[in-house]
């Protein structure tokens, strides 16, 4: 099952990934999940199962079982955009966007400035929110407090 199965694509962006690395930071990755497991979704229990097993998606650059995290996100001319970092290796991104991708036409070059990235192989990589979403089965979040807390 792929996120955008199980939540609200534009609300989860709007409430939450918009904040990634201000109060809320991600990390996402590609796991099997031996058995079916119970999450909450509006009051009721929702019975889930990633599909996933362990394996790398195909020709997509991302290793399974390693944390990516979300840098930076982005909405420009009506497109959204993440920055991710590879937590473990200089595995990127090779799909839509990625580094040096045909995507990457000069009206669209100007988002790179808004997500304060260079082209590199430092395992940093910009993906569009709608591959985000269908590329990872897990998605891991943590709220930051402030000293008053």
């Amino acid at each position: 099952m792929l996120l955008q199965d199980i939540i609200d694509v534009d609300a989860f962006w709007t409430n939450e990934l918009s904040r990634a690395n201000h109060d809320l930071l991600f990390s996402c990755f590609i796991d099997k999940v031996s058995s079916t497991y119970l999450r909450p979704v509006n009051g009721a229990r929702v019975s889930l199962t990633v599909l996933w097993q362990h394996t790398d998606p195909p020709n997509t650059g991302i290793i399974a079982k390693r944390d990516y995290i979300v840098i930076k996100t982005v909405e420009f001319r009506d497109k959204r955009f993440l920055k991710l970092r590879s937590a473990w290796e200089r595995s990127e991104w090779t799909g839509n966007w990625a580094n040096g991708s045909k995507e990457w036409t000069p009206e669209w070059l100007d988002v790179l400035d808004a997500l304060q990235h260079k082209f590199s192989d430092e395992g940093v990589f910009i993906m569009e929110y709608s591959d985000f979403l269908s590329t990872w089965t897990c998605l891991a979040r943590t709220q930051l407090f402030d000293n008053s807390w």
